[in-house]
């Protein structure tokens, strides 16, 4: 069929053949859109092309809404073509246009307005990959995550993915007696990883913005405030332990990892001596 339709269409199939074409168009099947002889609506077209059931067509199972997730907006609609070109486009996915312009013409930078001075942008936001996180049709969870949290953000973190499961890797070490001849593996094997608040791990969110934040690493607010809210600065080992030093003038990342550490008290992994072994003493005053 498409040999007969560019006999007479010679430049349709420059304009449609593209990087990323539909299926039909490059398999020659455009009557599944198009009427050959006669029509009620235009470009012979069996139905208006905004009409969804055009593309239900062939896309009948996938267009149904998610009952128990969530659904694009658009998508629920049955807009198609105010993301889709209908033949063939040079951007992924068919788009009409690169992702991020075509996401941002609807959700524009509402947040972006609501901080004022902005120290953080998240690399695929900054981008315009927003499928990265986000389905653009539907999904199973909430605000069309492709996934949970912390799966969703250790899909690019695989360093802190490997912090956060190290302890399941160590289960899977090797028995005793056996000799993998990597004694460096096997001693990291056997360090038990300790997860900041296991309880809240799965919520980034809680510390973390996705997109822009008004502090460095994505940070909703100043880290003192920010680590404030699940600890106690006035408790009475809290304040020993810090030997009385204000909590508003500390940085608490200075000597704590924020994630995963192999010391329960979160310690980074090379610290000062003295302060490794507790001798606050030789370098401070302590009443």
């Amino acid at each position: 069929m498409d040999q007969v339709c560019y006999a007479c269409h010679f430049d349709a199939e420059i304009n449609f053949i593209k990087t990323n074409t539909h299926k039909p168009v490059l398999e020659g099947e455009c009557f599944a859109c198009h009427r050959s002889h006669g029509a009620a609506k235009a470009k012979l077209l069996s139905m208006e092309p905004q009409n969804p059931q055009l593309c239900a067509t062939c896309h009948k199972e996938f267009m149904k809404p998610s009952v128990d997730g969530t659904n694009h907006e658009s998508f629920q609609r049955g807009e198609c073509l105010k993301c889709h070109t209908v033949h063939g486009s040079n951007i992924a996915g068919m788009l009409v246009a690169k992702q991020g312009f075509l996401c941002y013409s609807c959700h524009g930078t509402e947040r972006q307005q609501e901080i004022k001075e902005i120290k953080s942008r998240h690399d695929p936001a900054v981008n315009g990959q927003c499928t990265r996180c986000h389905s653009p049709h539907k999904a199973n969870l909430n605000s069309l995550l492709l996934a949970g949290y912390p799966d969703l953000c250790l899909t690019c973190h695989p360093d802190l993915k490997a912090g956060i499961y190290s302890e399941s890797a160590a289960n899977q070490r090797p028995q005793a007696g056996t000799d993998t001849g990597d004694a460096a593996a096997e001693q990291k094997a056997k360090t038990k990883i300790y997860v900041h608040s296991p309880s809240d791990i799965k919520n980034c969110y809680i510390c973390h913005r996705p997109h822009i934040a008004s502090q460095p690493a994505l940070l909703p607010k100043p880290i003192q405030p920010l680590c404030g809210e699940c600890h106690d600065y006035e408790k009475a080992t809290f304040v020993s332990a810090h030997i009385k030093i204000d909590a508003g003038l500390m940085d608490c990342r200075n000597c704590h990892d924020a994630h995963t550490s192999a010391s329960p008290k979160f310690f980074k992994a090379n610290v000062h001596r003295p302060f490794a072994d507790g001798n606050c003493k030789d370098c401070h005053i302590i009443e």
